[in-house]
């Protein structure tokens, strides 16, 4: 692990840095490679863990708090509204995707929801099975 040094200690220079240099390099392809198992979310967590337990005056927060005090959210929570985001570019047309289905998309007739149903193709391979785009497998 590197260390970087600063000349301040204030948060929101701190908290700055940290989402132009570091989130990124955590949330890349997050689509693709978005970990599946406990422990492997924990290890991509704990590097922003670290960055809020190290920051003035909140060492002694739960790391909830501190993410709250810091107005920022889980690295977790963000993959999911990324996935949301792709979703959402998928289904509108947005993206291209080279005529590929990624979903098995089904109209449907009921009136509370917005008649649109995805469902994930069946997968036999544990490999495949937690991958955001699923090919026949």
């Amino acid at each position: 692990m590197f260390w970087i040094s600063y000349l301040t200690r204030e948060r929101e220079v701190l908290k700055f840095a940290f989402c132009t240099y570091v989130r990124p390099l955590l949330e890349f392809a997050c689509q693709v490679w978005s970990p599946k198992y406990r422990y492997l979310i924990d290890k991509i967590e704990s590097v922003q863990r670290f960055f809020t337990r190290n920051l003035h005056d909140l060492s002694n927060r739960s790391y909830l708090d501190r993410l709250h005090a810091l107005g920022l959210e889980t690295l977790q929570h963000h993959r999911f509204i990324y996935n949301l985001i792709l979703c959402y570019k998928y289904l509108h047309g947005l993206i291209d995707t080279n005529n590929i289905n990624l979903w098995r998309v089904q109209l449907s007739p009921r009136t509370t929801n917005n008649g649109v149903k995805l469902y994930k193709t069946h997968c036999n391979i544990n490999a495949r099975k937690t991958f955001f785009y699923q090919s026949r497998c």
